[in-house]
């Protein structure tokens, strides 16, 4: 609408819509340039870092040592909730003697 109103038109066109898409993508990208793969939350971010610096992935008890066991279980759990919702992470499962390990990667 605000590109119709701008071109002092009273009907909505497809080159308005255009237009439209295009300053929002422009917005998208500049706010991915600025802040990166950085998600907004610190617990998430700071798992995106350890991840970044472990090409090969960490199982959950490597990032618990990231906050030096000192971050509480659910608020690890739910920055990886957030990470896999925001397709910034994928995970495998690797077996060991006794239950299989999820190791986290960070997608490329």
């Amino acid at each position: 609408m605000t590109y119709a109103l701008l071109d002092c038109s009273a009907v909505i066109r497809a080159g308005h819509l255009r237009a439209a898409l295009a300053a929002w993508e422009y917005c998208e990208d500049s706010v991915r340039h600025v802040f990166g793969g950085m998600i907004g939350d610190v617990t998430a971010d700071e798992i995106l870092d350890a991840l970044d610096r472990n090409r090969e992935g960490l199982a959950l008890n490597q990032i618990r040592d990231v906050f030096q066991r000192n971050m509480p279980a659910k608020k690890i759990h739910a920055a990886l909730a957030l990470l896999k919702k925001a397709d910034l992470v994928s995970t495998i499962s690797v077996k060991t003697e006794g239950h299989p390990a999820t190791i986290w990667k960070r997608k490329a």
